[in-house]
This record gives structure tokens, sequence and C-alpha cells, in this order.
């Protein structure tokens, strides 16, 4: 069955949220960040946030549909960051508490933990340098293996070699092979310590590790 690489829609929102979280149920952070589970509240507060970012014109979104079925199976959603002199990670906002809409019982200090890095890796492999940023890809688990990730991490790239930017991302350790092949390299593991943010029960310490990746511009 074929695969379409399309650029998603405003209506494609709440498909695309709720892709990434099954895409990611398994991780083993996501019980940690969200103790409570996947409640209205949880989902409320990631369609609202994917909605923004969707019509921040900096963002691009991308769909891959499974030709004969309609159904979208893996998303992507890139930032360009191409004006030289803003400041590193300027558009990157960190909270010094959670929002009005955050989940209840969501791992605030865990979210803000993560966001600060990413702020501080951009600001140390990145610095002013124009970039592009992938921010998010996630393929369905029963559609792993098809080619849609890397066809939606290839419409990146060449966008990038266009511009003759440098790309950035974070990975889990099970994405690492397919970005290697496309020419990220790894500069830096963030392997936080979960029961610092208190969790209590044993995890896959590997598995939660995050890795950020840079491809230099060509």
């Amino acid at each position: 069955m074929p695969i379409s690489i399309l650029p998603a829609v405003e209506a494609d929102i709440p498909a695309i949220s709720r892709l990434q979280v099954a895409a990611f149920a398994s991780h083993p952070r996501m019980p940690m960040q969200w103790p409570r589970g996947y409640t209205a509240d949880f989902y409320a507060y990631k369609e609202m946030g994917d909605r923004e970012d969707f019509q921040d014109s900096a963002n691009h979104y991308w769909k891959a549909i499974d030709s004969e079925t309609g159904e979208m199976v893996a998303c992507a959603d890139w930032s360009f960051h191409l004006e030289s002199d803003v400041e590193a990670g300027e558009k990157l906002t960190v909270e010094s508490g959670p929002p009005e809409s955050w989940p209840e019982g969501g791992n605030w200090e865990l979210k803000r933990f993560y966001r600060l890095n990413t702020r501080r890796m951009i600001g140390d492999y990145i610095g002013k340098q124009p970039h592009i940023m992938l921010n998010v890809l996630t393929v369905l688990p029963e559609h792993q293996g098809r080619g849609a990730g890397r066809q939606l991490i290839q419409w990146g790239v060449k966008e990038a070699d266009k511009l003759h930017v440098c790309m950035c991302l974070e990975s889990t350790p099970a994405g690492l092979a397919l970005y290697k092949s496309m020419g990220f390299v790894v500069r830096e593991v963030v392997a936080a310590n979960m029961h610092d943010f208190g969790w209590k029960e044993p995890y896959d310490e590997e598995a939660a590790h995050r890795i950020f990746m840079v491809r230099e511009a060509r």
C-alpha cells in the first residue's frame, strides 16, 4: 500500500494530536509525565498547543496518508528559524509555572526540565545560525517499516539543503538509526533521573533518553 506525503491542514489537528499520543504511548516517560493517563483535559491541552503551533507561519505540518485507506499513519512538525540575528531559543517559551490549561496531575517540573534543556542545547550547538528544527515526528506503531517516517524527514532535508541551513532534532533511542542515515549526528544525550521528578517505579532508563542531533548545512 503506497504512502502519500501531503501538507496538513488545520482540520487535521485533532487527528495529529491523537496520532502523536498513540505513537508515543509505550514510551517509558509518558506515565511519568501524565500519571492520570490521557484524560479529556490532557487532549484539550494537546490540541490547543498543536493548533497554536500550526497557526504560526514558521511551522510546517506534514502528514503521511495510506493512499488506499485514506488513514493518516504518520505526521511531522517542522519549525523554520531563518533569521540569523534572532537570539537562539528566543521563540521557545519556558514558563516558570504551568499554564492555566495544564492538565490536572501533569508533571510540570519534568516538562519544564526538558524544555529548558532543549533551549540550552539549541544555544550550545546551533547558536544564532539559521536552522530548521524537527519538533515532532511520529509514526503509528502498526505502520512502522513502511517508509512514512523517512519520507517525512526527506521533505525537511530537501528544504534545508535548498536554503543551505543546518537542522536539529531530539530523538528517542528508537529513532537514532533513521536519523543517522539522513545525516544527523549525535551532539548530546539527556539522561534525566526520573526519580528526581517524583517517579517511584522502575523504568527503562536508556529508552527514556532524549538525544539532541544536528545535521550541518549543505
